[in-house]
């Protein structure tokens, strides 16, 4: 819990450091990060909730923390099914590397 607590914390600060103050989307988004996920136990569920996020807010201001809760979540269920969702950051990335070009 306090883990969770700190990355969200280094997110925002790294955010407010940057100008930028992230807002979510709607009350939804928020519901559903804060509400569901931020208190999510089970990382099985957890791992849902975050795909759920991923599928219905892509663009939320909140993608570093996103980031991170996956990664912890992963790192929770032993690395099972993690290859994939790494491979999908580095394509990310790597696409993100090429428009900037």
């Amino acid at each position: 819990m306090f883990f969770r607590k700190t990355l969200l914390v280094i997110g925002l600060a790294a955010g407010l450091a940057l100008g930028q103050e992230p807002s979510w989307v709607d009350r939804q988004e928020y519901e559903l990060v804060v509400e569901q996920i931020g208190k999510a136990t089970d990382p099985a569920k957890k791992l849902e909730l975050l795909n759920q996020w991923k599928q219905k807010y892509p663009k939320t201001a909140f993608g570093m923390q996103r980031l991170g809760q996956f990664l912890v979540t992963y790192q929770q269920l032993g690395g099972r099914g993690s290859q994939e969702f790494y491979r999908s950051v580095l394509r990310g990335t790597v696409d993100h590397l090429h428009a900037d070009h």
